[in-house]
């Protein structure tokens, strides 16, 4: 989930312009300045958040936020990159690795 507004005595939440993606075949809207991993991260739909309780399979997720453990690999137009590490684009094309 995104921040929609902030607490009274913290600046104003501001955002970059929309931009759309293909997430897995599914057009999303991001914000310009956004990593790939914080509109997956919002877009709970996708799989990356870890389901709570036990018996549950774990599903792929982000461990470091960083860019050290390459748990968030993802295929971007064609090419391996890093989600939490890689800004949204206009038009990019975005695919998880089954």
């Amino acid at each position: 989930m995104r921040i929609e507004k902030s607490h009274p005595k913290l600046p104003a939440v501001q955002r970059g312009n929309p931009v759309r993606i293909l997430v897995d075949g599914r057009l999303l809207t991001a914000y310009a300045g956004e990593s790939i991993a914080a509109v997956l991260i919002a877009e709970d739909k996708l799989g990356y958040r870890y389901p709570e309780g036990e018996g549950q399979e774990a599903l792929p997720g982000f461990f470091c936020g960083m860019g050290i453990c390459y748990g968030c690999l993802v295929l971007v137009d064609g090419r391996l990159r890093r989600a939490c590490l890689t800004a949204v684009a206009e038009g990019m094309e975005v695919r998880r690795e089954e």
